[in-house]
């Protein structure tokens, strides 16, 4: 999957200066230090960013041209929201347990249900950056659905917009039905709250295994 990464991005083409001058207002607004590069690819159906170490937006060679200025802000905020939230770090561990574990039925199940998260998470984001565009937010996910509803990405460590067709449905009802935050992270409380409900879960896990541990087989 690197390989193929690698041959993809070979085939890519920096983006106009119209295309990259759009990134740094942009990545004010989330507050993000480092700009990711823009490539241009013909072989990609959907938008994603991919590279652990160098991040990269990658658009389809026509995106741009077949979106409005709006539209296009948008795309390029959720992908920038994946960079400001480490999601390519996070999808490389994620693979790594996959690897390791990948005959455990149960971790391929959790995720599925952290690609969804994370794509409503990245929405969010999106949402407290430009509060008063959620409905266009919303209508520029379903126009990139109906330009072509790519399949989820193969290759490692590719956060796209739009994932599955059922995926989408979910986000676009949760992002009209519910009210938007008034910030993007957990805060001090929320972390409080994480980090305190792993100090309790943990000593009782060790507990439970000490009270029924595993017998070994007699001699």
């Amino acid at each position: 999957r690197h390989r193929a990464l690698r041959r993809l991005l070979s085939s890519s083409r920096p983006p106009p200066a119209s295309l990259a001058d759009r990134l740094p207002p942009l990545a004010g607004e989330l507050r993000l230090a480092h700009l990711p590069r823009i490539a241009l690819c013909r072989d990609i159906r959907g938008p994603a960013v991919c590279g652990l170490l160098r991040p990269t937006i990658v658009l389809p060679a026509d995106l741009p041209d077949r979106l409005t200025p709006a539209q296009l802000d948008h795309v390029l905020l959720h992908e920038l929201a994946h960079v400001k939230r480490r999601d390519l770090a996070w999808g490389h561990l994620h693979a790594a347990l996959l690897v390791l574990y990948w005959m455990n039925p149960v971790l391929w199940i959790v995720q599925s249900r952290i690609r969804q998260v994370r794509e409503e998470a990245t929405d969010e984001r999106v949402a407290v950056a430009r509060r008063g565009e959620i409905t266009s937010y919303a209508e520029t996910l379903l126009g990139l659905a109906r330009l072509a509803i790519p399949k989820p990405p193969l290759l490692l460590g590719m956060p796209g917009v739009i994932e599955t067709p059922s995926a989408l449905g979910i986000r676009v009802r949760r992002l009209l039905d519910q009210s938007v935050p008034t910030r993007d992270s957990l805060g001090w409380s929320g972390h409080a709250a994480v980090w305190g409900l792993a100090l309790v879960a943990l000593p009782l896990a060790n507990a439970t295994e000490q009270a029924h541990p595993t017998s070994s087989p007699r001699s």
